[in-house]
């Protein structure tokens, strides 16, 4: 079993602390859960960001938000997803660039970004 789906099984397999009258394990368990989900969003983020950025829902003829939505992210999930992957690319050039980035050097990258992955209406889809 490869490790992330070992780690899923044992995710799924933890069940609320029995007697706990004061509800301190419960709490504990609870904000160790949220620091794994934490990590896991970030992890997300970060695969979102590379596989926009080797534009591979774009070669299968779709966009990043469409792709993760079809892999069962809910839509405003998949559109929170896709905007922090793309603002985690603009941080990447930022740290890149040799020079500080002005306004204009900033806006054209992330319209261009922001575009990709907004969907477009087609006239025949308006009616």
């Amino acid at each position: 079993m490869a490790p992330l789906e070992s780690l899923l099984d044992q995710l799924s397999g933890i069940a609320p602390p029995a007697n706990d009258p004061t509800g301190r394990a419960t709490y504990e368990q609870l904000e160790t859960m949220r620091l794994i989900r934490n990590v896991v969003d970030h992890q997300i983020v970060s695969r979102t960001a590379e596989l926009d950025r080797l534009r591979v829902a774009e070669k299968a003829g779709s966009t990043t938000k469409k792709m993760l939505i079809e892999m069962g992210f809910a839509p405003a999930v998949s559109t929170r997803t896709v905007r922090t992957a793309s603002l985690q690319g603009m941080s990447i050039i930022e740290k890149r660039s040799t020079t500080a980035l002005s306004d204009s050097d900033r806006d054209a990258p992330e319209s261009d970004r922001l575009a990709y992955n907004r969907p477009t209406m087609r006239l025949d889809d308006a009616a």
